[in-house]
């Protein structure tokens, strides 16, 4: 498992993979962002769900959103920005899936 490092708080991306999975209409495609506002180190997970869900109603998909947010935040120690996006909106890869997108500029 790779870990990545944001704002001194060591993330391991199979433990946001455990807390995305808990969720009923996430599909097993997630991708997450790092980069940098201003000067601060951010995180931002790109969430595939059901196409049930993503077409439902606007107040469910933020109830997911913040739920998850939740439960990030609890336990991961940090506030991480999620994006629920359509199914195969999120390149997918030959080999090994590629989820972790750093776009922060050393």
């Amino acid at each position: 498992d790779d870990m990545i490092i944001i704002r001194g708080v060591n993330i391991f991306p199979g433990r946001v993979e455990e807390i995305l999975f808990e969720h009923e209409g996430v599909t097993p495609h997630y991708q997450i962002r790092l980069f940098r506002d201003d000067s601060l180190d951010k995180m931002e997970i790109l969430v595939e769900v059901n196409e049930q869900l993503f077409f439902d109603e606007m107040k469910k998909q933020r109830e997911m959103v913040d739920s998850i947010k939740e439960d990030l935040r609890s336990a991961l120690g940090i506030n991480v920005g999620v994006k629920l996006v359509e199914q195969e909106s999120i390149k997918r890869f030959e080999g090994k899936t590629r989820r972790i997108v750093d776009e922060r500029e050393i």
